[in-house]
């Protein structure tokens, strides 16, 4: 078993070129390593043993039993399931020109037709350079989906898209809401207001009968019962009020 404290003393002691021997010879061995884990995990899916050992999915086993961060499993699966269907990632990563990350970026991107261009494009490349390749392909890859779609849907017998013009022309036929047409609220028509309605538009009986208690309450009935202003002439006398 390692022991850290020993081990560090070991390598203080150590040249300069021994140190870098030694570290290129593990990172080798680390690449070869990390190809067996994807192997085995590759294996361990394909007899779903996971699931025998109660594991609801292979991830929740990777970060339960064997202690993987989340995004290391996930990108340890991730690669493990690309490496079953393209082979030469394994190589790739044995001979150190990709890397486990830049790998996952782009796993869900690789096709049987752009496979070895596109780990060749990320061979070598930084974090930033592989993103950048991945959004380049992202988008053409969504639009030939939703390509795919419209023409599943065509044939499934969706309903045609109307035209510009007969959606203009529906458009024309329907009834505008609001302000009747030639008629805005900007042209400054005044509204009368209710009570001028009213006072306007009054007539029949009951308008007369108040028009009439009005009056009484201003004006003199005279001997006709006849309201008669203040100041002027009784119609059936002929003498003038206020003279009397």
């Amino acid at each position: 078993m390692l022991e850290v404290g020993t081990r560090r003393s070991e390598l203080s002691a150590l040249g300069n070129e021994n140190l870098l021997l030694e570290l290129s010879k593990l990172a080798r061995e680390d690449g070869r390593i990390l190809v067996e884990i994807l192997l085995h995990l590759s294996e361990v899916e394909r007899r779903r043993l996971h699931v025998d050992r109660g594991y609801r999915s292979l991830f929740a086993y990777c970060t339960g039993k064997l202690g993987w961060s989340e995004s290391e499993a996930g990108r340890r699966i991730a690669v493990a399931r690309a490496m079953t269907q393209f082979p030469a990632i394994g190589e790739l990563l044995l001979s150190g020109k990709v890397h486990l990350s830049g790998v996952a970026h782009v796993a869900p991107l690789l096709t049987g037709e752009n496979h070895a261009s596109l780990l060749e494009r990320i061979s070598r490349a930084s974090r930033r350079e592989i993103e950048t390749i991945a959004a380049e392909l992202r988008p053409a890859r969504r639009t030939r989906d939703g390509l795919r779609a419209l023409g599943r849907l065509g044939t499934e017998g969706a309903p045609a898209t109307a035209s510009p013009e007969k959606n203009r022309a529906q458009a024309a036929s329907r009834p505008s809401s609001g302000l009747q047409a030639g008629r805005t609220e900007s042209e400054g028509e005044a509204k009368p207001k209710p009570s001028a309605v009213r006072t306007a538009t009054a007539s029949g009986p009951r308008a007369e009968a108040a028009e009439s208690e009005d009056q009484g309450r201003l004006w003199p009935r005279n001997a006709t019962g006849e309201f008669t202003p203040t100041g002027g002439s009784d119609s059936s006398t002929g003498t003038q009020l206020g003279e009397a």
